[in-house]
């Protein structure tokens, strides 16, 4: 399962949002990088943890392509050609609703402690 930039680019996790949502501790390796006075980011995108929580949540949480295999050329050029015995596939991007709802998912899990 592939999750492209233009489906994790918009879910974006503001560090304001991170340093709240991991409030109640004080020491948190996650935290502390956001705390950091030469800090500067907007923010994180959430492409890699969108494959997580594909796994954890199943298909039926995101818009998916077809099934097919993938190439990765010596220029490091990904390659996607599709193919119904293939064994990938990639998160095709959500709407605003979609979006705010897998931030949502996001943030409520760093509240867990």
């Amino acid at each position: 399962m592939f999750s492209p930039g233009e489906v994790g680019d918009p879910v974006n996790y503001l560090p304001e949002q991170v340093i709240s949502d991991i409030s109640w501790t004080d020491c948190h390796p996650i935290k502390q990088v956001y705390l950091m006075d030469d800090y500067n980011d907007p923010g994180q995108r959430m492409w890699n943890p969108l494959t997580v929580i594909h796994a954890i949540e199943g298909d039926a949480a995101f818009l998916l392509s077809e099934r097919g295999t993938v190439s990765i050329d010596s220029h490091s050029v990904t390659t996607f050609i599709p193919s119904p015995s293939g064994n990938c596939r990639y998160q095709l991007p959500g709407d605003s609703a979609w979006v705010a709802a897998k931030l949502d998912y996001i943030r409520n899990m760093n509240k867990i402690h």
